[in-house]
């Protein structure tokens, strides 16, 4: 486990390969988002958890390549609506 500071200004805090998320860990971005969960070759993988705080979104499920895909759970808070189902590709 360990801790990286981008110089964007966010922060991860987890396992990595050579600076490279990878395994489990969590992020911190800028805007005050939180993403928690598997990282596979620096990008999102597996399940999380990702707490847009822009908008106030919670997406938990899985993810591939970075996106969600696979079985998952969307709470879109602008319309207090839950989306609960498939997530491939094509939705976003």
């Amino acid at each position: 486990m360990g801790k990286l500071l981008y110089a964007d200004g966010n922060i991860y805090m987890g396992q990595h390969k050579a600076f490279t998320r990878e395994g489990y860990g969590k992020i911190i971005y800028l805007n005050g988002s939180i993403y928690e969960g598997g990282w596979e070759n620096d990008k999102k993988a597996r399940r999380g958890r990702m707490f847009d705080h822009v908008s106030g979104d919670v997406y938990n499920g899985e993810y591939l390549d970075g996106k969600r895909n696979g079985r998952g759970r969307m709470y879109y808070a602008a319309i207090q609506e839950i989306y609960d189902g498939d997530w491939s590709n094509d939705r976003r």
